[in-house]
């Protein structure tokens, strides 16, 4: 990155700022606390986490590339879920398209594309629509549909169940004769299963 915000400098250690917070209202200390700190989550993770898949909707027609970083962030497993997730409401118009979407994806589709390669959502008990029609290409005909019209109260509803289903998750090995398995990107990124 060749310029840095100095938040950036701060969070990664390379700018020292002193301040007096004894001179500072209560919540003034607790906003800038906040405000450096809490994006981290544990020892760091979330921030940059949050900033690979952000990165995701500028990689074009590479990005389902076997040794691109989309496939770098599927193989962080159930770790990657709270991020993608969080990035499902990004409406960030990409020039990446992909069979199940007629127009180009948007930065939150390609964070659900990479969600569903890591855990099955239910998208049913989720929104309580039922798409159950698939078409030529093998994609759930209206998926992108629903996304597309209704992409923050999906983001909330994804968020709902994880917070409810999250813990509860199994993790399942591809059998040998499964699809995925005969997708080579997994093998490559060493992903042998996933969450169901």
């Amino acid at each position: 990155m060749l310029f840095e915000s100095n938040v950036d400098m701060l969070r990664r250690g390379s700018l020292r700022l002193t301040i007096d917070a004894s001179r500072m209202p209560q919540g003034i200390r607790c906003a800038l606390l906040i405000a450096l700190f809490q994006p981290y989550g544990v020892a760091g993770q979330g921030v940059d986490l949050r900033s690979e898949i952000r990165g995701l909707a500028g990689l074009g027609d590479s990005l389902f590339a076997c040794d691109s970083p989309y496939w770098k962030v599927i193989a962080k497993g159930k770790d990657a879920i709270p991020a993608l997730i969080h990035a499902v409401g990004d409406t960030t118009r990409t020039s990446t398209y992909h069979a199940c979407k007629t127009t180009p994806l948007r930065a939150g589709d390609i964070a659900y594309l990479a969600l569903g390669e890591i855990v099955a959502v239910p998208f049913f008990a989720i929104t309580h629509h039922q798409l159950c029609v698939m078409d030529e290409n093998d994609c759930m005909a209206g998926l992108f549909d629903y996304i597309e019209k209704h992409r923050s109260g999906f983001q909330y509803q994804l968020n709902s169940w994880y917070s409810k289903e999250g813990p509860t998750l199994k993790w399942y090995r591809f059998s040998s004769n499964d699809r995925k398995v005969l997708n080579r990107c997994y093998g490559l990124n060493e992903i042998h299963g996933m969450y169901r």
